[in-house]
């Protein structure tokens, strides 16, 4: 969508939103949506300057099209999925407090790293609730 079809959309009680805000309402990477934008799954407009951006309510429409979709992902997508999100909030800083990041030395947690453990990245992610579905 470019500025000439800007006149089209919906103007009261819309609110414009980055790529970057957008992506942490959905729970996603901003790769992830850069490339949905792109192949049409969720409409944004391009500034003149190239960014994008998304109407909020599109992206709540979005989200629970998603929900009410219910799809069961694949135990290796979702171990997968998980660990993605365990891997953002390590370098976001969120769990330092957390019980089973303290249980856990410095060269303890970089032996599991480089082990690419599965089982046990999955099992971090399942300590804590919902933590995959922010």
């Amino acid at each position: 969508m470019d500025l000439a079809e800007l006149g089209r959309l919906p103007r009261q009680g819309s609110r414009w939103m980055s790529l970057g805000e957008a992506a942490r309402l959905l729970g996603v990477h901003p790769a992830t949506l850069r490339r949905w934008a792109d192949e049409g799954v969720i409409r944004c407009l391009r500034t003149p300057g190239g960014h994008r951006r998304f109407l909020e309510q599109d992206l709540w429409i979005f989200l629970n099209a998603r929900r009410q979709a219910d799809v069961t992902l694949a135990p290796d997508t979702l171990a997968l999925h998980l660990i993605g999100q365990v891997r953002r909030e390590l370098a976001a800083g969120e769990v330092a407090g957390e019980s089973w990041h303290i249980a856990f030395d410095e060269p303890g947690r970089a032996a599991r790293r480089e082990s690419k453990d599965v089982v046990w990245a999955g099992s971090m992610a399942g300590m804590r609730p919902n933590a995959a579905f922010r």
